[in-house]
């Protein structure tokens, strides 16, 4: 069943480094050959995008400090990175799941559930 999804690789950007963890050691259960890359500041995220452009999977929260996770898909926008992008939050707002469908991105809630990340990384 893991066939299809052997050389994953993720990008996890969030500031808090528990809920950083948790999402990492949920994948790794998941997919253990998956390579995950973690961030906690986006500028340096940013930069390693710049640097390092893919098509790896990259999750965002939405509420950091001095760059939200909506200014960084912005700065990915203008800068023509091409990763997959889905939100990863604990924020129940509507709006942001409204937000996500029109900027073309995928949405979770924390924790991560690993059936709906399957579901988007099968393109459903």
């Amino acid at each position: 069943m893991n066939e299809p999804h052997n050389n994953l690789e993720f990008i996890i950007l969030d500031d808090d480094k528990g809920s950083n963890f948790l999402t990492e050691e949920s994948i790794l259960d998941e997919f253990p050959d998956a390579s995950i890359v973690k961030f906690f500041k986006a500028i340096e995220c940013l930069k390693f995008l710049v640097q390092n452009n893919g098509t790896r999977l990259l999750l965002i929260d939405i509420n950091m400090p001095s760059m939200t996770g909506w200014e960084f898909i912005k700065e990915i926008q203008k800068k023509e990175i091409k990763e997959r992008i889905i939100i990863l939050t604990a924020s129940s707002n509507e709006d942001d799941k409204i937000r996500a469908k029109k900027e073309g991105v995928g949405f979770l809630n924390k924790p991560i559930n690993m059936e709906e990340l399957k579901l988007i990384i099968s393109g459903n």
